[in-house]
């Protein structure tokens, strides 16, 4: 009985966690660098390759690597509470 009343919950909880992090990774992506939040859209959103973004920029690919590189860090930072923690495993 108890069991069964729990099942319940835990998915909630599961889906409100979910739904926290969609609200949080829509805001962190808004608040990144516009050229960043750029290419990060362009790669993640239109599934962009690093070259066709770079020819549809005007910016070499080590300027698309780059804006990434800084897009995947700052939301690692922002969003490090949704995260599982090394010592987690």
């Amino acid at each position: 009985y108890v069991e069964a009343l729990s099942e319940p919950v835990e998915a909630s909880d599961a889906q409100v966690q979910a739904g926290e992090l969609q609200v949080a990774l829509a805001q962190a992506i808004t608040e990144l660098p516009p050229r960043t939040r750029e290419v990060f859209v362009m790669s993640r959103e239109r599934g962009l390759r690093y070259s066709e973004i770079a020819d549809e920029l005007g910016v070499s690919v080590k300027a698309v690597e780059a804006n990434m590189s800084r897009a995947l860090r700052i939301l690692r930072e922002r969003l490090a509470a949704f995260l599982p923690r090394a010592s987690d495993d």
